[in-house]
């Protein structure tokens, strides 16, 4: 695995390296770290392809059930394996619910097709959150394309008649992926604890990809990131809400890292920390933890 990989400002090529990969099967609830993932175009394989939802079909986060935190999730060749404190570990098959109807669930303003899962399942995680609640699965084949005009901005940009074919995704909030840089998170830490506050790790910001090799915040200026046949495009900077600031072993809220994190990457857009992105070639591949790839800035 690299530890650390040097930039290389002059020439054409510049090195950077995968440092962790993660992912969140259910949205909001707890991730796995993994030594390497299959991508598709949706992402990282099994990537927030199940949602909880309330009465009215609207998806539940922790922004509201910071507990939810606290949900475990784990996967095995055949099932979805949930955890949560004072219950009992439930298996969920990975191809459950499938044979049901389709119905439309809200996440933002998107309407996603989605599979309802059995009402032992419901009544479990009713259990677990503390309020009227089922679990969906996304519907395949995905149809939900990013809609957010940074993605236009980006196809323009780089010269591609993508026609988002291959950027149809589940439940994450607006782009198949999120990258995070370590660096960035160190600087973050060396300002908390400026502030006599406490470290917190990357698990707080939910990222599926940290890359290592990078200065503090260089992600901002990076256009594309590409590891072997695996080629991202990095889209838009992530606007961060409360999330980052639950402790994800606890899931109780607090003040930080939100507020030293306002400090300094406050913009018009709101407080910025990570970056969404997309698959533009190598779907089918795999990404590894240690693989050294190449970025190109964009300017």
């Amino acid at each position: 695995m690299h530890t650390q990989c040097d930039i290389f400002r002059f020439g054409s090529v510049m090195h950077v390296a995968v440092r962790s990969l993660h992912i969140y099967p259910i949205k909001s609830c707890a991730g796995i770290d993994l030594a390497s993932s299959r991508v598709d175009g949706a992402g990282l394989a099994w990537d927030r392809r199940w949602l909880v939802v309330d009465a009215r079909g609207q998806f539940l986060t922790q922004r509201t059930y910071p507990h939810m935190a606290r949900i475990r999730t784990a996967l095995t060749d055949v099932a979805l394996v949930v955890a949560a404190p004072g219950l009992p570990e439930l298996s969920i098959g990975l191809n459950e619910g499938r044979d049901t109807a389709m119905i439309e669930v809200g996440v933002w303003g998107a309407r996603i097709a989605a599979h309802a899962l059995n009402p032992d399942i419901a009544a479990w995680f009713t259990q677990a959150i503390g309020v009227a609640c089922q679990l969906m699965r996304a519907a395949e084949p995905f149809l939900r394309q990013p809609d957010d005009p940074a993605f236009h901005t980006w196809l323009g940009l780089n010269g591609s008649s993508d026609d988002q074919a291959d950027h149809r995704f589940a439940f994450a909030d607006g782009f198949p992926l999120l990258i995070a840089n370590q660096a960035s998170l160190d600087e973050l830490n060396q300002r908390l604890s400026a502030r006599h506050q406490p470290p917190v790790g990357m698990d707080r910001f939910r990222p599926n990809i940290v890359v290592e090799g990078l200065e503090a915040f260089d992600e901002d200026h990076i256009s594309e990131l590409s590891f072997g046949a695996v080629r991202l495009g990095v889209v838009k900077a992530c606007t961060r809400c409360s999330v980052p600031d639950v402790n994800p072993a606890t899931g109780e809220p607090g003040p930080e890292p939100g507020a030293t994190l306002a400090g300094f990457r406050r913009f018009d857009a709101g407080i910025l920390f990570g970056q969404n992105a997309i698959v533009v070639s190598g779907a089918g591949g795999t990404l590894h933890v240690g693989d050294s790839g190449e970025f190109e800035y964009a300017f």
